[in-house]
């Protein structure tokens, strides 16, 4: 597997550069590849873009590697956490990540139609948000692992959860 580490997609005023990391497959392609795009969880406000799922760090094959062996090449941009920004600048980061992996797709190694978004938790929803904006670059599916995804249904008085 080869990783490319902080590739700058986008910057927004007053706040830091907004990174992905990029794993591909170690051997040389024959030809453009699916693309994956891994929206870290974290309940918007801790995480990074390094961390595979809590369930999968255990595993002697890594989550990137599993993906990157089954020929994807994977893409885990940041977006800003809710202390940076408000929401939906973290639906906004992520979109602005799919348009630059899709207007990169040709030095990327990728087929833009083929691009899936994988999202774990907090990521999981982001993902599904993401994918309904529209003018936003197509995706060809959306994995949520177990996103938050009914949050008028959470106690609105807590202020000690991750979705508070």
């Amino acid at each position: 597997m080869e990783v490319e580490k902080a590739i700058v997609y986008a910057e927004r005023e007053g706040f830091r550069a907004l990174e992905l990391d990029l794993y591909r497959p170690g051997a040389s392609p024959e030809g453009a590849r699916p693309l994956l795009v891994y929206v870290h969880g974290g309940g918007w406000r801790v995480s990074h873009r390094s961390r595979p799922p809590r369930e999968t760090r255990d595993w002697a094959h890594g989550f990137f590697e599993r993906l990157t062996d089954r020929g994807f090449v994977v893409a885990a941009p940041d977006y800003r956490l809710s202390a940076e920004a408000h929401f939906p600048a973290q639906i906004d980061d992520l979109v602005e990540a799919l348009r630059w992996l899709h207007e990169h797709a040709g030095e990327l190694g990728v087929v833009p139609d083929r691009t899936y978004v994988w999202g774990a938790s907090a990521g999981g929803l982001l993902g599904a948000l993401a994918s309904l904006v529209a003018g936003a670059p197509p995706v060809a599916g959306v994995v949520c692992w177990y996103p938050i995804t009914d949050l008028l249904a959470l106690d609105r008085t807590a202020d000690d959860t991750f979705e508070a």
